[in-house]
């Protein structure tokens, strides 16, 4: 189930302890899917080595006949037929993300599993990582809630590969200290609530479960 959740708590009320017992058997899934399909991902990497290595020659072979102003149609047209056979990266189930960029994970969602949960206990590694702060913490606001609503992303880069995100479904889990909170919230203008991304979350304060040590300041003779 897609749902956004935000827990408060303070330091010591075990806050990873309870993450272990919910997301525990979804990590021990993920590790079973890695170790399952590792086959295939070597396989892939084989064959993305031998096909990058064929393409350079080809390219290689154009630039050498267009350097002496030589045809080279048959070397363009073998060029155009090796992207039609470009291998698929296997897609790899896996669930849980926890220090993970906007950006990172979209791919994901795009290329490998089109199913995940931003899960973590440590709540500040998610909401004071690099894609939420300064200008890029808007867009991954605007990704999150776009992903919340199961809507289409896409991401064009004329550095990196683009992807397209269709049909996904991605929850957040997150337990954080309220001190860290306010800080993100002081230091991105309240942009979480303004941007809707807070009305997206179930959130909790529990009430502490630690308990109260009395001191006795009164002195103790040990005679």
């Amino acid at each position: 189930v897609s749902l956004n959740t935000l827990v408060f708590g303070d330091s010591g009320e075990r806050k990873s302890k309870t993450d272990e017992f919910f997301t525990g058997p979804l990590r021990a899934w993920d590790a079973a899917q890695k170790a399952a399909n590792q086959p295939h991902v070597d396989s892939y990497d084989l064959a993305m080595d031998a096909w990058n290595s064929e393409r350079e020659g080809i390219t290689a072979k154009i630039k050498e006949l267009a350097k002496a102003n030589k045809s080279a149609e048959p070397e363009k047209e073998r060029l155009m037929a090796m992207q039609k056979s470009k291998p698929e990266m296997p897609r790899i189930p896996r669930l849980i993300y926890g220090d993970v960029t906007s950006e990172e994970l979209g791919y994901a969602l795009a290329k490998r599993y089109p199913i995940a949960a931003v899960a973590s206990a440590e709540g500040g590694r998610v909401f004071g990582g690099h894609s939420m702060q300064g200008d890029a913490a808007m867009r991954s606001m605007a990704m999150f809630n776009a992903l919340w609503s199961g809507e289409s992303i896409d991401s064009d880069r004329r550095t990196t590969e683009s992807w397209s995100v269709t049909g996904a479904r991605c929850a957040m889990n997150i337990q954080i200290q309220p001190h860290t909170i306010r800080e993100f919230n002081r230091a991105s203008k309240g942009q979480a609530r303004g941007t809707g991304l807070f009305a997206r979350f179930l959130i909790a304060w529990p009430e502490s479960t630690q308990g109260t040590r009395k001191e006795d300041d009164r002195h103790h003779d040990p005679g």
